[in-house]
């Protein structure tokens, strides 16, 4: 039961989320706090790196240690420095992004506190977000996965907490795995515009079949109709994804390698997404998508074909002016580009 890993996450086990946003206060080292940054390490990548400096830093980093399941990741010989983060490990990410969804009407309530708790810990304990917006292109697109996901399985996750009638199998399934269109969670991420960026450079494309333009970000369900390329949005309807945190590769890829299937499916089986290095050209995340052959997900009678895995590319705000693109408009193009990518 996802209730019963959640309650390892959190001290005390059976701490509930604040009922209001305001109810969360500036100290990092206070309980709420505390749980809400452990429960946001698991579907986010936050480093706790420092030497001695941040004032908060070991009583934060220790707690974390003990009681929130976070690990040390390296102690530095040469320094006073020590780094430390939270593993790939889907049935916890998972439990949390459950708590997350579980009531839709309260998805961004909790998003927003979860923010809220590492606005405050940032500089007193050293949290690392990101140099160059990869904590955004990340927090906004599992905000995203989270919201669309708690929309279209509303009435499955409802169900599935309460106690009579008992959910079935199905309704358990749908509620922790179910999967959601590319289309309605780009709806969710972008917003109601549609945005065509300037010509990319030469020899670089935005991925679906005959587009020779650069980026696009999805429009909303009205407007898709009345100035989507059409090969897109019907690719975007037959593509699925589900998402519930990063693993972080161990190495920077070469921007114009494909990926292979045997990273593509790991990553689809994990339901995670894969995070650069630091210093990784061109992307932030790669986020798997399986493709139908309908409008309809694929479910358990269906044959798994790892063929139909593909990628989407989320960039930040860094990407990328060396790839000479500028978008027009919508400061959502300008964090978060996707493209469709072929593997081999």
């Amino acid at each position: 039961m996802p209730t019963a890993i959640f309650r390892k996450l959190v001290l005390p086990g059976e701490w509930t989320w604040p009922d209001v946003l305001q109810d969360i206060q500036p100290d990092p080292l206070n309980e709420t706090n505390q749980n809400l940054i452990a429960l946001a390490s698991r579907r986010l990548h936050l480093d706790l790196s420092s030497k001695a400096g941040p004032q908060h830093w070991y009583h934060f980093v220790s707690r974390q240690i003990a009681h929130h399941l976070r690990f040390v990741g390296r102690i530095y010989s040469t320094s006073d420095s020590i780094k430390s983060g939270t593993p790939s490990e889907p049935p916890v990410s998972l439990a949390v992004a459950w708590s997350v969804r579980s009531k839709p009407e309260l998805v961004a309530v909790k998003w927003s506190m979860m923010v809220q708790a590492i606005i405050y810990a940032s500089a007193p304990v050293g949290l690392n977000v990101g140099a160059q917006g990869e904590l955004g292109v990340a927090l906004l697109s599992t905000m995203a996965i989270d919201l669309a996901m708690s929309q279209r399985y509303s009435n499955h996750l409802r169900y599935y907490i309460s106690a009579w009638p008992a959910p079935s199998a199905n309704t358990k399934y749908a509620a922790l795995y179910g999967l959601v269109s590319v289309h309605d969670w780009l709806c969710t991420l972008t917003g109601s515009k549609y945005v065509e960026c300037a010509p990319a450079v030469s020899g670089s494309s935005s991925g679906y079949p005959g587009s020779e333009d650069g980026d696009q970000v999805m429009a909303d369900q009205d407007q898709a109709d009345q100035g989507l390329p059409s090969q897109l949005a019907s690719w975007a309807r037959r593509a699925w994804l589900n998402f519930t945190h990063p693993a972080i590769l161990p190495k920077q890829i070469p921007h114009d390698r494909r990926i292979g299937t045997e990273l593509l499916r790991e990553l689809w089986i994990r339901h995670a997404t894969a995070q650069g290095v630091s210093n990784q050209a061109g992307w932030d995340l790669l986020i798997p998508v399986y493709e139908s052959h309908s409008d309809q997900p694929p479910n358990g009678a269906d044959k798994f074909d790892e063929t139909k895995l593909s990628i989407q590319q989320a960039a930040g705000a860094q990407d990328k002016r060396a790839r000479g693109r500028r978008c027009k408009e919508s400061p959502s193009a300008a964090t978060s580009r996707v493209h469709k990518w072929s593997h081999t």
